[in-house]
């Protein structure tokens, strides 16, 4: 099993381990640190692929403060093969990259915004990561999750008359 540090709110590998994950698609390098995001760390936690001590999953989850809901919609699209990174920058949950594409030599396919099922999407919001999307060539995923923890996507483009 794989050992991980969190200290000051980040955590590392060292460079052997982190080549295993980053193979499968998980890990940033940052200067000379080797990172997980919080996303990939709880994955892991579960799958009990990485051990990190004092925390296991629930302990983890708590202190990182990620959202459940977006968790599982990452969980999800992790499990179907696909590589999973933050979206912030184009204001959005996720960036998913299809299967088989490496980070950073191509380009993520989608953007994808997380809403619990009783969250509205204003309409100004809807078109303008749209626009993003769009502008990016990618298409945007909703990920609306129930009262079950079910998921459900909804793909939008932009189209032009």
């Amino acid at each position: 099993m794989i050992e991980a540090v969190f200290k000051k709110g980040i955590v590392s590998l060292n460079e052997r381990d982190y080549q295993k994950l980053f193979s499968k698609g998980f890990g940033e390098k940052v200067e000379k640190l080797f990172t997980l995001n919080y996303f990939e760390t709880l994955f892991l936690l579960e799958n009990k692929k990485i051990k990190i001590e004092d925390f296991e999953f629930n302990t983890f989850l708590k202190k990182s403060k990620v959202d459940y809901k977006e968790y599982l919609v990452f969980k999800d699209l992790t499990k179907k093969g696909h590589n999973v990174k933050s979206g912030i920058r184009f204001g959005t949950t996720f960036r998913i990259y299809k299967k088989g594409t490496q980070i950073k030599k191509d380009h993520a396919q989608w953007l994808v915004d997380v809403k619990k099922y009783t969250s509205k999407l204003s309409l100004n919001d809807f078109a303008s990561k749209n626009r993003i999307a769009n502008t990016t060539n990618k298409k945007l995923l909703i990920a609306v999750v129930d009262l079950e923890d079910d998921i459900t996507y909804f793909e939008t483009s932009w189209f032009k008359p």
